[in-house]
């Protein structure tokens, strides 16, 4: 990251002249997940030709928190002075979750 400049042609100023830290891409891991979907269906013979079956499924079914991976955006700004300064409340804060658990009831009618 880096270096960084504000502005373009004449008015181009060279900001921070080399980079920020010396850790490579993807050294950090985010939390882990842990996803269990169960379905549970059963079909009845009606006559012959027609077949009605039924089905409960259920995705997220231990209804465990998943976390997103922490926020990894980071602006530079320069204030009135012209010099630089991070302006990232949320770097490196998780600020959201996957979905809880998720039931559904499927009924399916073939003739």
């Amino acid at each position: 990251m880096g270096p960084y400049f504000a502005g373009s042609g004449a008015s181009r100023t060279l900001l921070l002249p080399t980079g920020i830290g010396t850790l490579g891409w993807d050294v950090v891991r985010g939390p882990g997940e842990l996803d269990l979907d169960v379905s549970v269906g059963r079909a009845f013979d009606l006559t012959e030709r027609a077949k009605f079956s039924i089905r409960v499924e259920a995705f997220n079914a231990t209804n465990h928190a998943n976390f997103q991976a922490p926020s990894s955006s980071l602006a530079l700004s320069t204030n009135s002075a012209g010099q630089p300064f991070f302006n990232s409340p949320n770097f490196g804060l998780i600020t959201g979750a996957d979905p809880a658990r998720l039931l559904q009831l499927v009924a399916r009618f073939d003739f």
